[in-house]
Parts: structure tokens; C-alpha cells; sequence
């Protein structure tokens, strides 16, 4: 999903109405496709379906999806659910074009607003709307879907983020990652395939560990870990966490895990008298560090840019390979344990 030699987009035109039905809204959308299209070409890889409870989810994922212009996965649905109050359908729908490399594209964006009874089975109001012969991913940018939700029980993937998540009975943005949280996420990823955007953006980090470790003294010290400090925002701390305690052999005594802006980890090794560290760590805005310290002396250093890691870019690779790594589940059931909620 590059964007390269991409031209800005432009919305050519739009339709929308309260109070209206899943049929109408398929029909307004063929209207605008056979009116304003013209010779451009469709882009159709996949439907994508973003689930919001609060309006500035809902306003930061349509920007999200908007930055992907021309290289947009196919058919976007926003909705916004409000499961109080009577039984309505709000919507509308936008026809967007641009170049793309000298080709003329356009796709189409389609919002709602879901109230009542029909918020709790967002599967029948979306069935009608996508695109036959494509995945279908649906993404919870605010909110931790249950395992049973019927949504995400129905998708080919589900997208979801660890750090910004929630229940939707709690405030916008409260921090706090709770064990029932990581223990339903278990749940979900055990039966459906979960891409989690923290997990993605912390790729470079465990790259960078597991590269410390590739000479023969290394690792023999990452047999004999003793200590393990991890340092970041809580969700994406607790992948950390579980991504390396389910790798060593370490009661989670030996786990720290506190709050930072930017994720490090640190293990503290002994062998034969011997210490060692082994330290991944953002060193700067746009670089990420490691080092090998054994016996005081550092044995590697290594650094790496970081890539870009705004949410758009976080979208782009999770919708690029929608099969997660094993390794995601692992980590999650061992935070799960470490938090007392296990499964």
C-alpha cells in the first residue's frame, strides 16, 4: 500500500439522507457509480468496516482511511453506534477519485449512523453493503469487540489496537488495559484472525531484540535471563511483556512493567558470574536503538530508523497481510496470565 506518486483525491460527489434503509443506500451508491465514475478505474481489494462509539473515533478513523486515497482497500464503511434511543439509519455515501502513477481512480466511502436495536447487529446492516468476492475486515479503532460480537464472528479479520482500546461502557481514552480485557482479546484471537496495530508498530523493537542475540555468546546469556524491565504505554507494554516472557523460561516475579511515552525493554542476564544486558530502546524521534552489554563492555550496537507509524501507515500494513503471526496469540495469553485473567 504505497503512496507513492499519489494525487491528492477529491470527493466528486455525495449523497445523504436520515432515517433511511440499507436498500436505499445501496441504491444511491450505484447512482452516483453509474452518473460521476466516468472512465476511471474501480479500486476494490477489500471491505473495510470502522466501528466507532465516540464521534472523535470516528473522526480520526475517517481521516485515517481518507490518507489512503487511491491505494483505499475497496469499499469503506464507517459507522457510528449509538445504541440508545429508537430504531434509525443515518448515511451517507461520497464518491472520491484521484491519480494514482498516471491512472485515473475513484472509490467510494460510506457512513452511518446506527441507532438502537440494529447498533447490536451491525452484520445485518453492513451484509447488504459490501462488495461480493472481497474479505471482509472489520475495524474497532476505540473499542475491544467481544469475542461474540456478530460483526466480528462474521469477518475474514478484525483490526484492533491494544494501546487506544476500550470497553464502550468506559470513557474515551481511559489508559487503563484491564485483565477481562486481554482475556476476551484471547478469546477473539483463538477463533478469528486479529491484527493488532500496536503489535505492528512494535515490529522493529522485537527485530531488534532478537538480532541481539544471534552470536553464539549472546545467546548463551538469553538462556539465563533473570530480570526483564519493560517500559511503555500499558497495552503495548503488556505485548512486550508477553511477547518475551513467553520466549524465556522467567516467573512473572522477574517481569517489571511501568508506564512511558516511548517502549524500551531491558533483560538482565548472569551467566558464570558473568552479567549482561540486552536493551532495545527509542533513542531518539526517529531512530530505535539496541545494545549488547556483557561484563560491562557493549559487545553490539545496532539502530534503525523508524518507520512511519501514524495510523494510516499502521492500516496500511495490517490490511497488506491479513494473516496475524502466532506469536501475537502467544504474547496475549501469556499478559493475560501475568494480569491474573488468563485462559
Amino acid at each position: 500500500m504505497s503512496m507513492v506518486d499519489q494525487q491528492p483525491s477529491e470527493v466528486i460527489c455525495t449523497w445523504s439522507e436520515r432515517d433511511t434503509t440499507v436498500e436505499e443506500i445501496e441504491a444511491a451508491a450505484g447512482r452516483l457509480r453509474a452518473e460521476r465514475a466516468g472512465t476511471a478505474t474501480r479500486t476494490s481489494v477489500v471491505n473495510l468496516v470502522a466501528v466507532a462509539h465516540h464521534m472523535r473515533t470516528l473522526e480520526r478513523t475517517s481521516a485515517a482511511m481518507r490518507e489512503l486515497g487511491a491505494r483505499h482497500p475497496g469499499r469503506s464503511i464507517s459507522i457510528h453506534v449509538i445504541p440508545e434511543g429508537d430504531d434509525r439509519l443515518d448515511a451517507s455515501v461520497s464518491l472520491h477519485r484521484s491519480s494514482v502513477e498516471g491512472h485515473h481512480l475513484w472509490w467510494e466511502d460510506i457512513c452511518l449512523t446506527v441507532r438502537g436495536r440494529p447498533a447490536g447487529h451491525l452484520d445485518s446492516v453492513v451484509a447488504p453493503l459490501v462488495l461480493s468476492g472481497l474479505p471482509l475486515v472489520a475495524w474497532y479503532p476505540g473499542v475491544l469487540p467481544s469475542p461474540n460480537d456478530p460483526l466480528a464472528v462474521s469477518a475474514d479479520a478484525v483490526i484492533t489496537d491494544i494501546r487506544f482500546a476500550s470497553r464502550p461502557s468506559l470513557p474515551l481514552g481511559t489508559p487503563t488495559v484491564e485483565a477481562q480485557d486481554v482475556a476476551a482479546l484471547v478469546d477473539l484471537a483463538s477463533t478469528q484472525r486479529v491484527l493488532d496495530l500496536s503489535w505492528l508498530r512494535l515490529r522493529l523493537w522485537r527485530q531488534l531484540m532478537t538480532a541481539l542475540f544471534d552470536g553464539a555468546e549472546e545467546r548463551a546469556y538469553g538462556a539465563a535471563c533473570t530480570q526483564v524491565e519493560v517500559r511503555a504505554n500499558r497495552g503495548p507494554g503488556l505485548l512486550l511483556a508477553g511477547w518475551l516472557g513467553s520466549k524465556l523460561s522467567l516467573g512473572k516475579d522477574a517481569f517489571t512493567i511501568t508506564q512511558a511515552q516511548h517502549a524500551s525493554m531491558r533483560l538482565s542476564c548472569e551467566k558464570d558470574g558473568s552479567a549482561a544486558q540486552f536493551s532495545v530502546w527509542r533513542s531518539a524521534e526517529d531512530v530505535v536503538s539496541a545494545e549488547a552489554k556483557i561484563g560491562g563492555e557493549s559487545k553490539l550496537c545496532l539502530a534503525q530508523p523508524l518507520p512511519m507509524h501514524g495510523l494510516t501507515w499502521s492500516l496500511a500494513n495490517a490490511l497488506s497481510a491479513l494473516d496475524p503471526e502466532p506469536s501475537y496469540l502467544q504474547a496475549l495469553r501469556w499478559a493475560a496470565d501475568f494480569l491474573g485473567g488468563g485462559r
